[in-house]
């Protein structure tokens, strides 16, 4: 199973993801996958009279991720203030700019806001995905915070119906570690200028 999970900040996401307990591979609101949903709030999504915690709404998201990348096991977004502030000020932060961002995240495709769980803005998300040679491991959204991926462990195509926890959560972890770089890229980014604003007007000597 592939998974796709949506959280608030870096904590949440590893509060929120455990591992299972009795028997059960993850939390009941995280979607199996976009054909097949398996958890409550996945049929929820489908049918408004599925009772159950209902879905974010931005699930579109991932499941247009998941069927794009057939090769990802998991897919995180994550609202991360400095990544919303940045763009709402016109700032795009280039990856280049830190080692660790430069080597684990070379290409960081930007996305022109959207309105949120629309099919127009999943679609988008989507083709930033797949677009280039080198596919995306995250992918920087104006206003909306971040969408990162996780690839499977051993190297599959698709989602598979007997994939266990072992690779669920390796796949979600990279994920997790790449939603993680986009922060610290844009907290470094915002406050590079507002330390150059500060010296600025303070003026020299």
């Amino acid at each position: 199973d592939r998974r796709s999970f949506s959280g608030g900040d870096r904590w949440a996401l590893r509060r929120q993801y455990r591992a299972p307990r009795s028997g059960r591979n993850a939390p009941d609101r995280v979607p199996r996958r976009p054909d097949q949903p398996g958890p409550t709030a996945a049929r929820a999504a489908a049918d408004p009279k599925t009772e159950g915690p209902r879905p974010s709404s931005d699930v579109a998201i991932h499941r247009a991720v998941l069927l794009a990348r057939p090769d990802v096991g998991a897919v995180v977004h994550a609202h991360l203030p400095a990544s919303m502030a940045l763009t709402l000020a016109g700032e795009v932060p280039d990856p280049a700019s830190l080692p660790e961002t430069a080597l684990l995240l070379p290409r960081l495709p930007f996305v022109p806001f959207g309105a949120p769980g629309s099919a127009d803005l999943a679609a988008r998300i989507a083709a930033a995905f797949t677009d280039g040679e080198v596919p995306a491991g995250a992918v920087l959204l104006e206003r909306h915070g971040a969408v990162a991926v996780g690839a499977t462990t051993d190297g599959a195509s698709g989602p598979r119906r007997g994939a266990r926890t072992p690779a669920i959560l390796a796949a979600l972890s990279q994920a997790v570690d790449r939603i993680e770089l986009v922060e610290v890229l844009c907290r470094t980014w915002r406050d590079a200028l507002l330390l150059r604003a500060a010296r600025s007007a303070i003026g020299p000597g």
